[in-house]
């Protein structure tokens, strides 16, 4: 019999040397000289982030601007040669196969706008970090490493945690510090296991067209934050980015800002129905953040994303389609429009969290009317089911001469009480 002394020394000086050695050479070589044996043992979860920084951790907003952003294009190891192709294709087309540079397109908006829809037809996914510099009013943060710090918490609550197999790419060039210390957390807090496994990566971006790809979108999307200049089209730079965009995550997670914006700009809202609405969607968030419950993760990444687009289009409608799609790097398989709707959607607003829908999709309500689509949406599903109970309890009574009532058990006393109120 094998005790758990031996056990565990077996495990140490036996399992533990092969997996550190695996990882060491999935980390070390190039991904096309890794050997067969390598990549036959890799997960078909793995997955790619290349990051990438824009703006600094200043505190003098007149020079280095107000948010400091981080963005992460995630791909999947099945799309790698596919996602480079298109890259390369991309150089070749717009900078005569010169380096993939934001900063090298500047204020021409229009030439920007057709490479990021070009960008938005890959098969990547982007999420970015956006800090707003402004409420950093604590001293501590006047410090880099205090600054960094706190952003490596949001990225490992916001990204990290939610793949198993990542590989982490960064510009050797840019700023080490910021990543290093990023490294460091992870190793700290995630010690490497057969569940979980992070490695990190180095690289010149001149030699690595995925780094470029981050360096433009990051730098596009930073011009819609920091950007001074009359750019009259960069608020629809996240917008073409929509279809690869899995969310923008926006510190402090205010609110307020916005309605302001809203009020500012003459939009036609409520702004009391916008502030409650909002309010009871980020304490659920803030209340569930850490939770392990599947479920309850998909609720909390659905109301992240419909805040994030309540944050560029409060009027927009996001269909069942992309709020699945959104969801679907939290799991192997594409969650199903049925389990969408009762386990995600529905159960959030049994919850009370506040959500309008129509045909069109579902939405943070902002107005009267999306109040009332709500109801109404709910109307065309509820009025037939009550007929119909209606009329098989009319039916049942009278064929009984009233003798037993389909609503007599305690279980339906509320369904009772609505049909004798009629």
């Amino acid at each position: 019999m094998c005790d758990s002394s031996n056990l565990d020394n077996f495990w140490k000086f036996n399992i533990n040397p092969f997996l550190n050695s695996f990882r060491l050479l999935y980390c070390h070589q190039n991904r096309r000289n890794i050997s067969y044996f390598t990549r036959s043992f890799k997960s078909v979860n793995r997955k790619f982030a290349f990051i990438d920084e824009s703006g600094d951790n200043g505190l003098n907003f007149s020079k280095s601007g107000t948010h400091f952003l981080v963005t992460a294009v995630i791909v999947n190891e099945s799309d790698y040669d596919a996602v480079e192709k298109g890259t390369l294709k991309l150089r070749s087309h717009y900078f005569r196969g010169g380096e993939l540079k934001s900063s090298k397109i500047g204020k021409n908006a229009k030439k920007r706008k057709d490479i990021l829809k070009d960008i938005s037809g890959l098969k990547v996914r982007v999420f970015t970090v956006a800090i707003d510099k402004r409420h950093l009013v604590s001293k501590g943060f006047k410090y880099k490493k205090s600054f960094y710090k706190y952003i490596h918490r949001i990225l490992d609550s916001e990204l990290i945690k939610v793949f198993e197999e990542l590989t982490i790419s960064s510009d050797s060039y840019g700023d080490a510090e910021f990543m290093e210390g990023f490294q460091a957390y992870i190793k700290k807090h995630h010690p490497p296991d057969l569940f979980n496994n992070f490695n990190f990566k180095f690289e010149g971006s001149k030699s690595n067209t995925f780094l470029q790809l981050a360096d433009f979108i990051c730098g596009s999307i930073g011009r819609v934050y920091n950007s001074n200049d009359d750019d009259s089209d960069k608020s629809q730079y996240i917008e073409i980015l929509k279809p690869v965009l899995i969310l923008i995550y926006h510190w402090p997670p205010r609110y307020e800002k916005y309605i302001n914006d809203l009020k500012d700009s003459g939009h036609i809202f409520n702004e009391i129905i916008t502030d409650v609405s909002c309010r009871i969607a980020l304490n659920y968030i803030s209340a569930w953040s850490s939770t392990t419950d599947q479920v309850k993760k998909y609720q909390v990444e659905c109301l992240k994303y419909l805040l994030f687009n309540f944050y560029i289009n409060p009027d927009k409608y996001i269909s069942t389609k992309e709020l699945i799609r959104h969801l679907s790097p939290l799991e192997s398989d594409t969650i199903k429009p049925t389990t969408f709707r009762l386990q995600v959607m529905a159960k959030l607003r049994d919850q009370g969290v506040l959500v309008a829908s129509n045909e069109r999709g579902f939405k943070i309500p902002t107005t009267e009317k999306d109040c009332l689509n709500f109801i109404e949406t709910s109307n065309k599903t509820i009025a037939p089911m009550l007929t119909r109970i209606q009329r098989f309890r009319n039916s049942i009574l009278l064929a009984t001469n009233g003798q037993f009532d389909v609503l007599g058990p305690s279980q339906f006393s509320y369904l009772k009480k609505v049909f004798d109120d009629i």
